[in-house]
């Protein structure tokens, strides 16, 4: 059995299958034919390991990258010019190559040292189609895809995010001023604004946590008014999260003292009025 597994890795890859033959002769010493001594088997072992380190970095990469092609597994996010969420992908991107020994063709460090290197192109294909299989369709056919290296593809992203920033601030801070509660609870109105005050900060935008907490209060409805102006009025400006609890105990409060009235309609046990018309007849 242990031999019939070395002959099927043969064709993946033919120095850790012979790595494996000879740990396997070592671990059964009775099946290791008569003219193959150990200590050559060793030796060469130890040549072959040695020849292995010596390579360039990228061909200690091949083997580990060549099992991670199903790149939605790794990165979950979508890359989308409307999402605003290209840190929080470029950060699991990121991260991905570096456990994967591949960084270096992002940033442009690894380079083609000769058109024969055919490991290098393999490696950048694999992570270019990495990028390509993160990015929205509308994404994909607006940064330059055919002969270009991954590098190019990840300095066209961050480029283009970048040159999309300043428009993006002006149209969010915008919104958060102009943001009122309407229908929703404290949680979900509370939940928007901070999304907003997330996303102005990825973008290297960022405004004050207190301008935060005015844009939450100026939105309240007027059944907040008198915690608002306690809020505002404080000797120092609070938190978000101050700002946060207090307005949910209001919440509550208000829904204590003033329970929703059913309906005389609501009840299945109240009589129906019916209109008939007089008939002349």
């Amino acid at each position: 059995m242990g031999l019939k597994l070395l002959y099927i890795s043969v064709y993946s890859d033919p120095l850790i299958s012979f790595l494996n033959l000879v740990s396997y002769f070592f671990s059964n010493p009775s099946r290791r034919p008569t003219f193959l001594p150990l200590n050559s088997l060793l030796a060469s072992a130890i040549y072959y390991e040695l020849q292995w380190l010596a390579k360039p970095p990228h061909h200690q990469a091949i083997k580990k990258t060549y099992g991670a092609l199903n790149i939605k597994t790794y990165v979950p996010i979508i890359l989308d010019l409307n999402e605003l969420n290209y840190d929080a992908w470029r950060e699991l991107f990121e991260t991905h190559c570096c456990g994967f020994g591949v960084r270096e063709f992002l940033t442009g460090e690894s380079k083609l040292s000769s058109d024969k290197d055919e490991e290098w192109v393999k490696l950048d294909s694999i992570v270019k189609t990495w990028l390509y299989g993160t990015l929205t369709q509308s994404l994909l056919n607006m940064i330059p895809t055919k002969n270009y290296s991954s590098h190019t593809v990840w300095l066209s992203l961050e480029h283009l995010f970048h040159d999309n920033k300043h428009a993006c601030a002006i149209e969010l801070e915008n919104e958060l001023r102009n943001m009122t509660i309407g229908d929703l609870t404290i949680a979900q109105h509370c939940q928007r604004t901070k999304t907003i005050f997330d996303i102005l900060a990825n973008i290297e935008n960022p405004i004050p946590e207190k301008t935060l907490v005015a844009h939450l209060l100026n939105g309240m409805c007027p059944q907040f008014d008198h915690i608002a102006t306690i809020l505002r009025h404080q000797g120092r400006p609070p938190s978000f999260l101050q700002a946060r609890s207090m307005l949910l105990v209001e919440e509550q409060r208000f829904k204590n003292t003033h329970p929703v009235q059913a309906s005389h309609s609501d009840h299945a046990s109240s009589p129906s009025v019916l209109l008939a018309g007089h008939n002349n007849n």
